[in-house]
């Protein structure tokens, strides 16, 4: 496998690792990006380190409701306005 996937200097395990962080925290926290981008570096750390973890377990475990359609329903209403 090769260590430059999508130019980055990772696999495409970690890439794939590191899009779905994103994705969560961006979720966690969708009005701060850049409390987001640091949250999702450190649960990158976790779950490269801990094969045991996921970024979703992180996110429900920072963000219980994450997946509540009434959190579900206000996300996309923002998301929306701010044209992602």
């Amino acid at each position: 496998m090769s260590n430059n996937y999508a130019g980055q200097q990772m696999s495409e395990g970690e890439w794939l690792l590191n899009n779905a962080c994103n994705k969560y925290a961006l979720m966690c926290l969708p009005h701060d990006y850049d409390a987001a981008y640091s949250l999702s570096t450190h649960w990158f750390s976790i779950c490269r380190e801990d094969k045991t973890k996921s970024p979703r377990q992180l996110a429900v475990k920072k963000c219980p409701n994450l997946f509540d359609p009434e959190y579900q329903r206000r996300l996309q209403r923002f998301q929306t306005r701010r044209g992602n």
